[in-house]
């Protein structure tokens, strides 16, 4: 009688012969049994995973599987499900993950730099360390992965779901998060610095001591978002809604763009904004300040005069 270990390997390599190298239309469920899939062409059954370009692995359904180190460049994982799989160290650079499951998967310190992620499930995925350079995320579900030490330049979050995300020691400067949902996200004392925030929703999002200079925000949703002691200046924040925010001890600018801005119940106390007069004179911020800003919904603005 074959052992599960042999029967195993005898499936992929018949799934394999049928589907051209690849596992496409597979299901391959290796829950708890913590084996990687074999090399093809080799009686490998557990050591270095899959070695060969182009992969064909879409709507593979493949539970658990352990892909440690695998170097998967320019594969084909779209439709794939690989809940709680194990890729870290993975190489899986121009792969296409369009609209895969990879939630609660293992991917710390993979490669996923130039990859396509569009609609991709990931949420409590571990991305730590991760390399998501130049990849296109569009309306990806990040939700609650840990992408901490992520490195994320170029990559394109657009309409992604980051809400509940850990993104500590990830450098967000220029980031482009359009449409992104980044709600009750921890985004303290980040450098946000002309990041591309617009139609965002960042309601009860934790922004203290971000820095959002000349950040992007028109008409992203930051109610009840924290904004304390957070530099806003030259950040365009039209038609934004800052509906029962804190802004106390906030720093703004003249230029700081605010017309169509909802202020409703804002608190603005401690606020100020540079005048950038010749002395950079710090201005306390009014309410006739911000009405001339083009600020709407002043009058319920709480904290100052």
């Amino acid at each position: 009688m074959k052992s599960i270990k042999t029967l195993s390997f005898t499936l992929v390599l018949s799934l394999a012969t049928q589907t051209g190298f690849g596992y496409n239309q597979a299901t391959l469920d290796y829950v708890k049994t913590n084996k990687r899939l074999p090399v093809m062409g080799t009686s490998d059954e557990v050591g270095p995973c899959i070695n060969n370009k182009n992969y064909d692995l879409s709507d593979a359904t493949l539970t658990h599987v352990d892909l440690f180190e695998a170097y998967l460049p320019n594969a084909n994982l779209s439709r794939a499900k690989l809940p709680k799989a194990n890729l870290s160290h993975a190489t899986l650079r121009e792969a296409g993950f369009s609209k895969a499951d990879l939630s609660e998967a293992d991917l710390s310190e993979a490669d996923l730099s130039n990859t396509i992620l569009t609609e991709t499930n990931l949420s409590n995925a571990n991305l730590s360390k991760v390399n998501l350079s130049q990849s296109r995320l569009y309306r990806a579900n990040l939700s609650n992965a840990n992408l901490s030490e992520a490195v994320i330049v170029g990559a394109t979050f657009f309409e992604a779901n980051l809400s509940g995300a850990n993104l500590s020691k990830v450098n967000l400067f220029k980031a482009d998060l359009y449409g992104a949902i980044l709600s009750n996200t921890n985004l303290s004392n980040k450098d946000l610095v002309q990041a591309n925030l617009a139609m965002t929703n960042l309601s009860k999002a934790d922004l203290s001591r971000a820095n959002l200079s000349c950040a992007h925000l028109f008409g992203a949703n930051l109610s009840e978002a924290d904004v304390s002691k957070a530099n806003l200046s030259h950040a365009e924040l039209c038609k934004a809604n800052l509906s029962n925010a804190n802004l106390s001890n906030t720093e703004l600018s003249i230029n700081t763009k605010l017309n169509g801005t909802n202020l409703d119940n804002v608190d603005f106390s401690g606020s100020f904004y540079d005048s950038y007069d010749h002395n950079h004179s710090k201005v306390p911020v009014t309410k006739d300040w911000l009405n001339k800003q083009g600020a709407l919904n002043v009058d319920s603005v709480i904290g100052i005069a």
